[in-house]
């Protein structure tokens, strides 16, 4: 009790008496006896304590090259998730550099700053080592926190377009007052794109960070205005005719990468690129299992699915399955026709009967059988746009609650359900590289 007391007053003194940040931190590392790093949101090192006390090799590299690997970051959350929730330090214990670190949030006024993190190099962390590490952290976020937290960016547009993305700019006149090119305010209309780095293949050994070179090389192809990581997301904020133009570019960069990106609708002022950022956003949670073979995905092709409410499969089968699609699904109950997913394929197919047949492997007059049987069981009729697009958008209701609920282990008891489920899960489980039909919904 007594070191606690005496090392709480040392940390009061260096407070008060330090002309720095990294002055404090030197020093508050000598009383916690281990090395301390303090990231900002975007894994940028912006403070340490000396380095030659870092006995980990990774974060030896890291302090040298002045930012954290994003790969790394990654990698320990995969291994060890962090909490979502955790509103003081925690203990990680990182399978990557085989030990444990210390980790705390640091927040200003509920809005995130960065990061601060203690090294077991030295000596292992103990609970006193936590409860001075959280003081330690306090007294950083008075230093860190507010108008002053700025100069912690090393540019200012990155700064300004995080808080953007965080809703912390309130007004346009405070974001003229901050943004250092005031051009940028009179553009007409943006796209924010979000790019998910999770399954990426940049291999290149001459770059310690693939994710900083893909940034880079994004940036350049695309002359980005703004662009931050965000979220464990590498984030861009492009004007709308620069994305028009280089689209077709950022697909074939997608596809050679390994990456998959999410486009917002167009906006108009930059105040709304919060918002925007939520759109990207979905786009790239909701393409893992709506358009899994899509490598650019923009927010009308998902737009219906963020109108829908959270509700189960069982309440979404009764209260969104179109009459047309009960017929069906109770007829393949009894007589195993699977006419309820030839039609959806159909549909999906642009109505092309040659394009179903390849997309179910059947034979051409398989499929105008099958059809021919939908349209008598089903009681509609082929030549009624309007039907067809009510029976389509049931389909697409419920291919969104079937698929988003595909890793839970529960079994319906309601038949009519199992079997749309099915049908679902066989298109988008398709090989789609053995197919020849370059309009499919599916490909691109």
């Amino acid at each position: 009790m007594e070191e606690l007391i005496q090392k709480k007053a040392a940390l009061l003194d260096l407070y008060v008496s330090s002309h720095s940040v990294e002055e404090f931190l030197s020093h508050s590392s000598r009383i916690l006896n281990n090395p301390l790093i303090i990231l900002d949101v975007s894994y940028k090192i912006l403070a340490h304590s000396d380095e030659h006390l870092i006995s980990d090799a990774y974060w030896k590299n890291y302090v040298a090259q002045g930012f954290c690997s994003f790969e790394y970051v990654l990698k320990a959350k995969q291994l060890e998730p962090v909490p979502d929730t955790q509103e003081n330090s925690y203990f990680f214990p990182c399978h990557v550099c085989k030990d444990t670190k210390l980790v705390m949030t640091l927040k200003s006024q509920e809005t995130q700053i960065g990061y601060l993190i203690m090294l077991d190099s030295q000596h292992s962390l103990s609970e006193l080592d936590q409860e001075l590490f959280e003081i330690l952290g306090k007294m950083l976020v008075e230093r860190l926190g507010g108008k002053n937290s700025r100069r912690w960016s090393s540019k200012n547009s990155e700064l300004v377009f995080l808080d953007l993305l965080a809703g912390m700019i309130h007004s346009n006149g405070e974001l003229a007052d901050r943004l250092e090119d005031k051009t940028l305010i009179k553009m007409d209309y943006w796209r924010v794109l979000v790019c998910d780095l999770s399954h990426q293949k940049f291999t290149d050994r001459n770059y310690p960070d693939p994710w900083k070179e893909i940034q880079k090389r994004l940036q350049a192809t695309l002359h980005a205005q703004f662009s931050a990581y965000f979220e464990d997301k590498l984030v861009f904020l492009y004007a709308e005719e620069q994305y028009t133009e280089h689209r077709g570019r950022l697909i074939e960069f997608a596809k050679t990468y390994d990456l998959n990106i999410g486009v917002s609708s167009s906006f108009s002022n930059l105040m709304l690129t919060s918002d925007s950022y939520q759109e990207a956003y979905k786009c790239v949670e909701l393409a893992d299992f709506l358009l899994p073979n899509k490598v650019l995905v923009e927010f009308y092709e998902v737009q219906l699915y963020t109108l829908l409410p959270d509700i189960s499969i069982d309440q979404a089968f009764q209260k969104y399955t179109h009459p047309v699609l009960k017929r069906l699904l109770e007829y393949d109950l009894v007589n195993k026709a699977d006419l309820f997913g030839t039609l959806y394929a159909y549909l999906l197919q642009h109505e092309n009967i040659n394009q179903t047949a390849i997309c179910l492997s059947l034979h051409r007059n398989t499929v105008r059988y099958k059809l021919k049987r939908a349209v008598e069981i089903g009681e509609f009729s082929l030549d009624s746009s309007i039907s067809l697009a009510q029976v389509l958008l049931s389909y697409q209701i419920l291919s969104y609650y079937c698929l988003s609920a595909r890793n839970e282990a529960t079994h319906s008891e309601n038949q009519l359900l199992e079997i749309s489920k099915a049908a679902f899960f066989r298109n988008v489980e398709t090989n789609c590289a053995a197919c020849t039909i370059q309009s499919c919904e599916f490909r691109h």
